[in-house]
């Protein structure tokens, strides 16, 4: 009887085995199983939902794309708060705080934007953010084409904070942020500007 060469033996064994295993041989590196655990561990995965943890990240979503023209990145927006004053002297009105500044709008976007419209304002405070009154105010801007930058003014209106605890709502000497929330075509839904704090001077 003619015996094969060990070689050929060895080679036809190595053939079977892998035949019953599926023919394919994976690397620790690119098993199919291995990016399954590390999204499980957080290890290759997007974070605050991203596509491995199985939560929709909204920056992908078409709709947010469409909005993304008008987010801070595109539309630059700030606003300075000139005075923030209350009248304390007898007799203290229900309100009365009284606000003024200005806003500078940038639309760093490809689009136009606006008219902005700025009508509901809040005070904060200044080391939590936790809002302590609102208020109305009346600014709208005309048209922002691609790369202009717009100015407005900022007035609160007379009698118009809630709650209108007279000078016992905001303290007097403490600083607060005061908040505008504005509206428009090309601005994104609860889109919001926060000044720098500034001191509540009073008058006695």
């Amino acid at each position: 009887m003619r015996m094969l060469p060990v070689t050929f033996v060895l080679g036809f064994a190595v053939m079977l085995a892998e035949a019953s295993c599926g023919g394919t041989t994976y690397s620790p590196s690119d098993s199919p199983g291995d990016g399954g655990a590390e999204g499980a561990n957080g290890e290759g995965s997007t974070s605050e939902g991203g596509a491995d943890s199985g939560v929709p990240d909204a920056r992908a979503d078409g709709a947010a794309d469409s909005a993304a023209d008008a987010l801070p990145s595109t539309l630059d927006v700030v606003l300075v708060i000139d005075s923030l004053f209350q009248n304390c002297m007898p007799i203290v009105s229900p309100d009365p705080v009284s606000v003024q500044g200005n806003l500078k709008i940038t639309n760093k976007s490809a689009s136009a934007v606006g008219p902005i419209t700025f009508k509901n304002g809040a005070f904060l405070n200044a080391m939590t953010l936790a809002q302590i009154a609102t208020f109305k105010l009346d600014t709208t801007t005309p048209i922002i084409q691609p790369g202009a930058t717009s100015q407005a003014l900022v007035e609160k209106k007379a009698g118009t904070m809630v709650p209108a605890g007279g000078c016992q709502t905001l303290t007097c000497g403490a600083e607060f942020v005061v908040e505008l929330a504005y509206t428009g075509p090309g601005v994104p839904a609860g889109a919001v500007v926060r000044a720098l704090a500034t001191k509540n001077s009073c008058a006695f």
